[in-house]
């Protein structure tokens, strides 16, 4: 958590503790919501993003600045997030098959298509 900048700011918006802001950029992207609008819209309608969020509301501008600024610390803990998931069992090597996949992937699909 050192490695995020927090500006020293005395006027203007509310900062956001960096903690809260990657808990719940985390937690946006886990559940598939990249963009910074619907991130922030997602502050007002999700309840998970709300309760993440601790009912605050940072705007998208807000919300694009802090991952343009903090890219890197981000992407260090998304990788730890990432790894956590692995050694609990809850994300799958990344060669794994979906179920129902068939043959797996493109190959799969053409191979239907074409009545391989």
């Amino acid at each position: 958590m050192n490695a995020f900048c927090v500006p020293v700011r005395t006027g203007g918006k509310a900062q956001y503790h960096p903690r809260l802001m990657l808990a719940f950029l985390i937690f946006s992207y886990a559940n598939g919501t990249f963009s910074s609008r619907r991130i922030e819209r997602a502050t007002y309608r999700d309840i998970g993003v709300r309760f993440v969020a601790a009912n605050l509301h940072p705007d998208h501008d807000m919300i694009a600045t802090f991952r343009r600024t903090d890219r890197t610390a981000i992407e260090a803990a998304f990788a730890q997030v990432l790894l956590l998931a692995h050694e609990t069992g809850l994300l799958r090597p990344a060669g794994s098959r979906c179920a129902g996949a068939g043959r797996g992937g493109a190959t799969g699909i053409l191979e239907k298509e074409s009545g391989v």
